[in-house]
């Protein structure tokens, strides 16, 4: 009884992790832009959040 315990023990261990990879592999895809007036804000917020996190301000 032992070994067969084995093989469902491997068998289910390896579903199971499969089943973890794919519910960390869903996520959401940010797109952000970069050439433009729209990339210039978000490089402008981007340089404000550093410069405030280093300097100690709080973000706004």
């Amino acid at each position: 009884m032992t070994p067969t315990y084995y093989l469902l023990l491997g068998v289910f261990s390896i579903l199971f992790l499969n089943w973890i990879k794919s519910k960390k592999s869903e996520g959401t895809t940010i797109q952000m832009s970069s050439t433009g007036r729209s990339g210039a804000n978000n490089y402008d917020q981007a340089i404000f959040s550093i410069w405030n996190s280093v300097s100690g301000n709080p973000t706004s």
